[in-house]
C-alpha cells in the first residue's frame, strides 16, 4: 500500500522476494534450545548478583511457583519459563551452543542468499517480519514507525549483512522523512518522561 509507494520514491527499486514468508524456516528452530538455555543461565546470574534483596524467588524454579500462586501478576501465562526451567541452565552446555551455531550458520546462509542474489541494500519487512532470521543470524535489523491499525502500531523493518548499519539507518530515515508516521506517546511513565521526547 502506501509504504510501498513511498519505498519506490524516486530511488528505490523493489525486489519482491520469491517467498514472503522466507523467514519462516526450519534451521533457526534449534535456535530456540539456546536461548530458552540462555535465558535460565542470565537470569540466575542476574538474581544472585544484581536483583537486590527481599525477591519472592532466588531462581527460575522458584519464579515459576510464585506466579502459580500470584496468577493475577502473570498477563500471558508463563510456559516459556517452564521451557527455559527444563534446559540445563549451563553457560557453556554443549547441546545449547550447537543449536545456536547451527541455526545461525543457516540463518545466516539464508539471508546472505536473498541479500546477494538479488543485489538488494535491505531486506524490508512489516513489523516483525524479519526478526527472526536477524536474530539468528546476529544481523543488524532496525524498525520504524509504520502507522497505525486502529490502536495497534505497525512498524517496517529494515535487514542488512553485518556492518550495514549506516546504509540501514539512511535507508529508515529516509522512509520515516517521507512518511511522518511516528505519532508521540499519549501516555507516558512518569519515571521514563525524562527520557521521552514529546
Amino acid at each position: 500500500g502506501h509504504s510501498r509507494s513511498v519505498l519506490r520514491e524516486p530511488l528505490a527499486t523493489l525486489v519482491t522476494l520469491a517467498s514472503p514468508r522466507y523467514v519462516d524456516f526450519a534451521p533457526v528452530a534449534p535456535d530456540l534450545v539456546a536461548i530458552f538455555n540462555e535465558f535460565q543461565f542470565s537470569l540466575h546470574k542476574y538474581l544472585a548478583s544484581e536483583a537486590g534483596p527481599g525477591l519472592p524467588a532466588s531462581d527460575l524454579t522458584g519464579l515459576i511457583l510464585y506466579n502459580q500462586q500470584h496468577t493475577d501478576k502473570v498477563k500471558y501465562g508463563q510456559s516459556y519459563l517452564i521451557v527455559s526451567d527444563a534446559q540445563s541452565g549451563l553457560g557453556m552446555d554443549p547441546l545449547s551452543l550447537a543449536a545456536s551455531t547451527a541455526a545461525q550458520k543457516s540463518a545466516q546462509a539464508l539471508l546472505d542468499r536473498a541479500i546477494d542474489s538479488n543485489h538488494l541494500d535491505a531486506i524490508v519487512a512489516s513489523d516483525s517480519g524479519n526478526i527472526n532470521a536477524t536474530a539468528a543470524a546476529g544481523y543488524p535489523d532496525l524498525t520504524v514507525p509504520m502507522g497505525y491499525t486502529g490502536r495497534v502500531p505497525h512498524g517496517l523493518s529494515f535487514a542488512g549483512n553485518p556492518f550495514s548499519e549506516a546504509r540501514l539507518l539512511a535507508l529508515a530515515y529516509a522512509y520515516e522523512q517521507a512518511t511522518l508516521l511516528r505519532e508521540p506517546a499519549t501516555d507516558t511513565n512518569p519515571n521514563l518522561a525524562d527520557f521521552c521526547p514529546p
